[in-house]
């Protein structure tokens, strides 16, 4: 029996299935995102953080730094302070986010580690990267991260009308099974 000698309704079977197996591949990534949350952590220190100390690259203080290709600002501890209250029982990650800078890259890697010392990376502008995985037991939660600003003086290039350095960040919450 060929498949012009079907019925029409079972000729589109196969057809209609690849259209549904398509469609749930294409929602899948949508259903993930649906479970991401933008963290509420106004309560932190955001408007200033200074950095505590400048070094160069070899580590030596900013002002013996004679011809360097890079300063590190250290600003030390900086605590966070993130409302879990809509998340309370639940398993999660929460995700260290900079947000993305617009125009070219600007030289710029913002560096971190935790207080314990059980994680660490960097961030580049538009990137994101775990910072705490486990249950949500507590409605407020303090996570304190070790920060610094690694700035690649051949590349960086001050954002007109401003000056320091802008670091947009925040926190996101993935909530898992």
């Amino acid at each position: 029996m060929t498949s012009r000698s079907l019925p029409r309704s079972q000729r589109l079977q196969p057809m209609a299935m690849a259209l549904v197996a398509a469609l749930l591949l294409i929602l899948l990534p949508l259903s993930a995102q649906a479970q991401t949350f933008k963290l509420d952590d106004s309560t932190s220190p955001r408007s200033r953080v200074v950095p505590r100390f400048i070094v160069d690259e070899a580590g030596n203080t900013w002002g013996r730094a004679i011809e360097a290709d890079h300063a590190v600002l250290r600003y030390g501890q900086v605590v966070y302070r993130l409302d879990m209250r809509p998340h309370l029982g639940q398993r999660a990650r929460i995700y260290f986010v900079r947000e993305l800078q617009n125009g070219p890259p600007n030289g710029t890697r913002l560096n971190w580690k935790t207080a314990d010392g059980q994680l660490s990376g960097s961030l580049l502008s538009g990137e994101r990267a775990l910072v705490w995985s486990g249950k949500v037991s507590q409605p407020w939660m303090e996570l304190p991260l070790l920060l610094e600003i690694d700035i690649n003086l051949q590349r960086w290039s001050p954002q007109a009308g401003r000056s320091g350095i802008a670091q947009v960040t925040y926190f996101e919450l993935e909530r898992q099974p």
